[in-house]
């Protein structure tokens, strides 16, 4: 073996990565991030007023708004508040349940697009208009908070929305 084979050798086993102390230092913070944000919405879910629901076994009342009680639920409301930032063009379709969601996203969707596609291809006539415009829940339900993946969701809204605001863009156009 060569003076520089044993060389490379010895940097090879005695030399930590610089890659596993970063990482490690990052996985501690990122584990100190997720405790201390647990411990945010575990300390606000047990302040809250709390009675006896209809549709689940109890509503908790947050910023005056009553909510299906557990946690996720406090998480995915809060860390929308944070992370959030509509554009100045986006559209926000707000409705109560039954009442026509389904019929406002498909006339949404047609008029946003209504350019873009031809007649005879329009995704519209294959697909149902709940699956051409995302819903906040779709973007925050599907990722679980247990692993602290705040970031993961807020990507995912960004990912799925900055599609949608670019349509919601063209919308001003026409």
């Amino acid at each position: 073996m060569s003076v520089s084979d044993k060389a490379w050798e010895h940097n090879q086993t005695c030399v930590p990565k610089p890659n596993e102390d970063e990482d490690d230092k990052e996985k501690a913070k990122e584990e100190d991030c997720c405790q201390q944000t647990n411990q945010k919405y575990d300390d606000i879910f047990s302040t809250l007023p709390k009675e006896r629901g209809w549709r689940t076994e109890h509503l908790m009342q947050y910023q005056d708004t009553w909510l299906p009680s557990g946690v996720t639920t406090i998480k995915i409301v809060t860390s929308f508040q944070q992370h959030f930032k509509a554009l100045p063009t986006a559209i926000i379709l707000a409705t109560y349940p039954k009442s026509g969601t389904t019929w406002f996203k498909a006339l949404i969707f047609a008029i946003m697009n209504r350019a873009r596609f031809e007649i005879s291809l329009h995704p519209l006539l294959t697909t149902n208009p709940q699956d051409c415009i995302p819903t906040i829940e779709e973007l925050t339900y599907d990722l679980p908070f247990s692993a602290g993946n705040e970031e993961g969701v807020i990507n995912r809204i960004a990912e799925l929305g900055a599609r949608d605001w670019d349509q919601f863009e063209k919308y001003q156009e026409v």
